[in-house]
């Protein structure tokens, strides 16, 4: 067999041994070039993310930071008007004032209204979505927990309420009453919601009434509170809450029940002034008169307050164009300029 010497050590090999280390030698070579361009792969990929991560962080910040300055715009631009406003009816003064003050107080709200739809535009999607969510959320939670009942959303347009639980008996056959949800996820507590939802139950004919908010109202001093007539309560205890108003609902109808089989001719006319029919018409003549009453009274303190502004604004007016005629005729010569009616004292008699 033929041999070859190595020229270094002297050592003699057996040449197909030569060839077979030559050819491992060449594969290990290829593996670790392979390994080489994996892991400048692997670094790119690592690279090219981190890229996108910091690219999806300065956008983020970019439209917080445009957000930022277009509410600061938009305040600006409001006080440059409101400023503009003002100087140009000092200016007036002197034409017909009550009008030329109409206008501009016109024009201050149409800024306003302007300024708010814009802020509103900008906010109303994602308030939105939030408050569809926790709707959704709130329906499922009831449908779990109590199977027995029908739960059944409130379509858009329709009678107010987002979803209304019919609750029935244990077995599930009888119907014992209606329960009217209404959710909220904003930020503030708005205290017309109360009376807009006491209106949608009457329509609705619901028995009770419930807010699930995520603000409470500002007297409230616990967790769960009847509002005239509206149970609130934030959405941890949504479901004890249901469970209570539930239980009532129930035993109200097991009353009735047994009060129907001991004699159906008992008196009717008791049983209809003490339905929830019957209470709730009466509620709601209470109610209407006494929203008229203070309706009254608000709508004579704000004429008082105008009266007395535009008062106000007149006499600043007559103050004013009596010290600038002062002045000229002071400057001029007190026979220099004609005498103005009103502006000068009267004739000795």
């Amino acid at each position: 067999m033929d041999t070859i010497t190595c020229i270094h050590c002297g050592k003699s090999f057996e040449i197909s041994d030569a060839l077979r280390e030559h050819i491992r030698t060449e594969e290990i070579d290829k593996l670790n070039k392979r390994h080489e361009e994996e892991l400048i792969r692997y670094k790119d990929a690592v690279k090219k993310a981190e890229e996108q991560e910091l690219t999806l962080r300065k956008q983020k910040d970019a439209l917080e930071e445009k957000e930022r300055k277009f509410d600061l715009e938009m305040q600006r631009q409001l006080d440059a008007a409101k400023k503009a406003i003002r100087e140009a009816t000092m200016k007036e003064a002197d034409e017909q004032s009550g009008f030329k003050i109409k206008e501009k107080d016109l024009q201050i709200e149409r800024l306003n209204k302007l300024l708010e739809e814009a802020k509103r535009a900008a906010t109303q999607g994602s308030q939105q979505t939030q408050g569809e969510v926790q709707e959704l959320d709130i329906e499922r939670s009831l449908r779990e927990t109590y199977p027995q009942d029908d739960i059944l959303p409130v379509e858009k347009g329709d009678m107010g309420g987002d979803c209304v639980q019919v609750v029935k008996s244990p077995s599930g056959k009888t119907v014992c009453g209606k329960i009217l949800w209404e959710s909220k996820r904003t930020k503030n507590w708005t205290d017309g919601w109360v009376p807009k939802l006491k209106e949608d139950q009457r329509r609705s004919g619901a028995d009770m009434a419930a807010i699930v908010s995520q603000v409470m109202p500002k007297e409230a001093a616990e967790a769960i509170v009847n509002n005239d007539g509206v149970w609130v309560t934030e959405r941890k205890l949504l479901i004890p809450l249901a469970g209570l108003l539930r239980e009532i609902l129930i035993n109200v109808a097991y009353q009735k029940t047994a009060q129907m089989h001991q004699g159906r001719k008992a008196d009717l006319v008791y049983e209809y002034v003490t339905s929830t029919q019957f209470r709730q018409q009466v509620t709601a003549v209470i109610e209407a008169y006494r929203d008229m009453h203070e309706q009254i009274g608000r709508e004579r303190a704000a004429y008082d307050k105008m009266w007395k502004a535009r008062e106000a604004q007149l006499s600043r007016i007559i103050t004013a164009t009596a010290n600038i005629y002062g002045s000229m005729q002071g400057k001029a010569g007190n026979n220099a300029l004609p005498e103005v009616e009103g502006l000068s004292l009267p004739e000795p008699e």
